[in-house]
């Protein structure tokens, strides 16, 4: 596995581990309603991909048709993954998918199959039917539901094709959106968009609550899978290991400007982010200030319990930057107001 691949695949984990503790707030939370909201908020982000990749496919000159769907596909491959396809033509796509990262993550956790059979159940039919409404998707079996494979029998019949009831918006390309990485933390980003949008249009105050609950829940979790994976190595757990070892590859779209990293504190500033762009763009700035107030404190605190994590100004508040000023203090220092004038975390 080369070093982009590598990328890939950790930017994959965190965005299942995303799915999953969202998922699970809003089921727990809300019942048969949250299970309702969440599955239209997959449908809805299957289906912007479908006509996102229809767009981009017509731009470049390709037909629709089942080859360019899937040998030119939005997600990258994950080299953890196994299928065998018995077929791809234009016309149909049989294959079985033995092996699914995604789905090894969700067995891993408390109810993580039923939560990741409904996103199987959703996410394939709502990206084929929103590249082309002919396309007809079978799933007789799925991982996540304890069978030895996901079976897909995928049809686009040219007698079945009628002009796109909807008008496809014309693609734009945007810088690096060949790139693998940024793709997949494209994934990230809007999948998340979607689902808060439900907790918060859905069930109001509460559901901001639970959205709250679900990110601080997320950010701990990746915290706890870095502290494993940095004794694994052999690494100290604190601020520099943190930082410089981060679960989180790199995105080749953010500016930022590093002041400061030592063993006792991480001076940045963002100036540009890849996910306030996209939540801009669809007037989604509040689930993405909830997210901003949730995640960095909930995960870089579970890392290490002496750290202290100011975030004065973020761009998803309106203002001109992301302003990371983390410090490590004396276990037993209080985390609030300014910074504690006795450290050490060597």
């Amino acid at each position: 596995m080369d070093s982009q691949q590598e990328a890939v695949t950790r930017i994959g984990d965190i965005w299942a581990l995303l799915y999953y503790h969202l998922a699970r707030e809003l089921t727990g939370q809300f019942g048969v309603p949250g299970d309702g909201a969440l599955r239209r908020a997959i449908r809805k982000f299957g289906r912007e991909r479908g006509l996102s990749l229809r767009a981009r496919h017509i731009y470049e000159g390709r037909p629709i048709s089942l080859k360019s769907l899937f040998e030119h596909y939005d997600l990258p491959s994950d080299p953890r993954s196994e299928r065998t396809t018995y077929e791809l033509s234009e016309q149909e796509r049989i294959t079985k998918t033995t092996a699914c990262p995604y789905a090894d993550l969700w067995l891993s956790y408390p109810d993580g199959g039923r939560l990741g059979r409904i996103y199987c159940e959703e996410i394939h039919h709502a990206i084929f039917s929103g590249y082309d409404a002919a396309v007809q998707t079978n799933l007789t079996d799925t991982i996540t539901q304890g069978h030895e494979g996901c079976r897909f029998a995928v049809y686009l019949r040219p007698s079945n094709q009628r002009a796109q009831e909807h008008v496809v918006q014309p693609h734009v390309p945007l810088p690096h959106e060949d790139d693998p990485l940024a793709r997949t933390t494209d994934m990230w980003i809007n999948l998340y968009y979607y689902v808060a949008r439900e907790y918060l249009d859905t069930f109001g105050e509460s559901g901001e609550k639970a959205l709250r609950r679900a990110i601080r829940a997320f950010g701990e979790d990746r915290a706890h899978r870095m502290i494993r994976g940095h004794e694994t190595q052999g690494l100290p757990i604190n601020i520099e290991t943190l930082f410089t070892r981060r679960d989180q590859p790199s995105d080749p779209r953010e500016e930022s400007v590093l002041h400061r990293l030592t063993h006792q504190e991480w001076i940045l500033d963002v100036l540009r982010c890849s996910f306030y762009d996209a939540w801009k763009v669809r007037g989604g700035l509040d689930v993405g200030l909830i997210y901003c107030q949730e995640v960095h404190h909930a995960m870089w605190e579970s890392y290490d319990t002496r750290l202290q994590v100011n975030l004065p100004e973020t761009l998803t508040a309106g203002d001109g930057l992301c302003e990371f000023r983390v410090y490590c203090k004396e276990a037993g220092e209080s985390k609030g107001g300014q910074r504690p004038g006795n450290w050490s975390c060597g």
